[in-house]
């Protein structure tokens, strides 16, 4: 109580001069600094924004290379990620209803021939989230539009993409299945 008032007022009225000058000269540059850190921080609230735009665009793009979540044949998923962008992936392809075994099914933008009782399933995982795990699914998928169905063996396809994929995906895990559904066993 008082004694901090005589106290506050004792000091203030030891300082000198010189001690005055160099209060105004921390103030001033305390005044200087803080400008600057507005700025930066108006800097990096732009950058942020930039990048979160960035990232919404490769969200909707990444979500492009997933297939209809309600498919035929009674057939659906469900796809959360849990940031905007992930490794999560999955690619169905269905045979046209009109397909037989040496008619194309068209899927992905892709023609290739398959048997039209059978069903192509790839799902991948890569680890970690954002933006590495999510250009892996890309290239993931640009190898299976060209290769999903060229090779009557699995094993064979996830081989190949492995020996692709590996150079890319050094510090990363790849998870897949891929495989075919038979519905004429159905």
């Amino acid at each position: 109580g008082m004694l901090t008032s005589f106290l506050t007022v004792y000091f203030f009225y030891k300082l000198n001069a010189e001690s005055e000058n160099e209060l105004l000269i921390a103030h001033q540059n305390l005044t200087i600094n803080r400008a600057k850190l507005e700025k930066d921080r108006n800097v990096l609230r732009l950058q942020n924004d930039r990048i979160q735009a960035d990232l919404m665009l490769a969200q909707k793009i990444q979500r492009t290379l997933l297939p209809k979540s309600d498919l035929s044949r009674n057939i659906s998923w469900y796809y959360q990620p849990m940031n905007e962008l992930g490794g999560d992936f999955i690619k169905i392809i269905i045979p046209t209803e009109n397909s037989n075994l040496s008619s194309p099914v068209k899927s992905s933008r892709v023609t290739h021939d398959v048997n039209p009782e059978n069903m192509a399933v790839f799902v991948s995982d890569v680890s970690g989230h954002g933006v590495s795990s999510a250009f892996l699914t890309v290239m993931i998928n640009n190898f299976l539009e060209k290769n999903i169905l060229n090779y009557s063996n699995p094993g064979d396809v996830l081989a190949k993409l492995g020996r692709e994929i590996f150079p890319f995906a050094a510090e990363s895990f790849i998870t897949a299945f891929f495989g075919f559904i038979d519905f004429s066993i159905w």
